[in-house]
């Protein structure tokens, strides 16, 4: 696991090159700029990989910030691991709403080990009856 940690490391330390005019571009270059001086607070950081926009700025340029994941299994098998080692960044199992306190959270009922492939979301009437409560 470690050597596959420092070869995308390596990679987007050295070889990455974003899609020309990409969010990608901007980020890279933005983060670029600013040498290691960035924070940033991510709302829903899932994996922390797929389909990340911001995980290869976090590691390659050693972004500070907040980073939130509701889901507690994604959450602690995930998000919590990936991002262990990287000091200036905190992991919070949480999510934001409207008010202070707890809800209920469902998701369609995909394997719980395809995190990322679970769509979230508070209020049950926004789905059908196929639904799985986030425990």
């Amino acid at each position: 696991m470690l050597l596959k940690a420092h070869f995308f490391l390596g990679f987007y330390r050295y070889l990455y090159s974003p899609k020309k005019g990409s969010l990608s571009e901007f980020l890279s270059t933005y983060s670029l700029s600013k040498k290691g001086d960035f924070t940033v607070i991510q709302i829903g950081a899932n994996d922390g990989i797929s389909n990340d926009p911001i995980h290869k700025f976090i590691k390659r340029d050693n972004w500070k910030g907040v980073l939130l994941e509701p889901q507690n299994f994604v959450f602690t098998e995930f998000t919590q691991k990936i991002y262990s080692k990287n000091t200036g960044i905190t992991v919070l199992n949480a999510a934001i709403g409207p008010e202070d306190g707890t809800l209920p959270m469902y998701k369609i009922g995909f394997s719980s080990t395809d995190g990322q492939l679970a769509f979230p979301h508070f209020p049950k009437s926004k789905f059908s009856r196929h639904l799985t409560t986030e425990s």
